[in-house]
């Protein structure tokens, strides 16, 4: 329901993912007669785990177990399992196929109007925009690309580096030293991975795109251009 509110990106990723997962659970279901239970990342399908040696076998599935997997064997799981998996699987498809027909997405739309007209009437005022989703960021950041709407830095969890975070630092911190500042981008597109520990203060606007669960996420937010005895 979170990715849903957030954008049609993140929700038709969630569609994508339930459905590899739900597939992959039927594939080790009828080929290794055991039902999978991991609770975060993927799993390989059969195939694949057919085409390693003994060693990578073992090795993988060292690392799967260590990060929780469970394998509850086939004998030990209700008749009905199977059908009501294909039945979830066929469910979920009909949905992608229904999405995957959807190309005008009204929230973005306006959300492009906004920083548009910001942009025009405050030429030096930079715009941050959160979402709690990576798939979201890089959602709007493609979005953005494809509308020609240039200087727009994206930064996630998967963006962490030194670098990265140099090239924030030196476009969106005001405390910075005026000789070390540049300025490549107006727009950027985080997540939370930047709502702590961050002064983006040459920013006057911050924008949620979506709102998190958690209140305290917004008052971070806001608070990276809301500096203390900063101007």
């Amino acid at each position: 329901v979170r990715r849903f509110e957030s954008s049609i990106g993140s929700f038709k990723s969630s569609l994508q993912n339930m459905i590899t997962s739900s597939e992959i659970m039927l594939d080790w279901y009828e080929k290794r007669g055991v039902v999978p239970i991991y609770k975060k990342g993927s799993l390989p399908d059969t195939q694949t785990l057919e085409e390693m040696d003994d060693e990578q076998r073992t090795e993988i599935f060292a690392k799967l177990e260590d990060k929780g997997l469970i394998q509850i064997p086939v004998s030990e799981i209700k008749p009905l399992f199977k059908e009501d998996l294909e039945k979830d699987i066929a469910i979920l498809k009909e949905i992608q196929a229904e999405w995957l027909g959807i190309t005008f997405d009204p929230k973005y739309e306006f959300f492009k109007e906004k920083i548009t007209n910001s942009l025009e009437k405050e030429k030096k005022r930079k715009i941050i925009l959160f979402t709690e989703f990576s798939d979201t960021a890089n959602y709007l950041f493609e979005k953005l690309s494809k509308d020609k709407i240039d200087r727009v830095y994206k930064y996630t969890s998967a963006d962490a580096s030194k670098t990265n975070k140099e090239i924030i630092r030196r476009n969106f911190d005001a405390g910075l030293d005026e000789q070390k500042q540049i300025d490549d981008f107006d727009i950027l597109i985080a997540t939370d991975a930047i709502s702590e520990g961050f002064n983006l203060h040459r920013a006057g606007t911050v924008i949620n795109y979506d709102i998190p669960y958690n209140p305290t996420r917004v008052i971070q937010r806001v608070g990276r251009i809301n500096r203390i005895n900063k101007k």
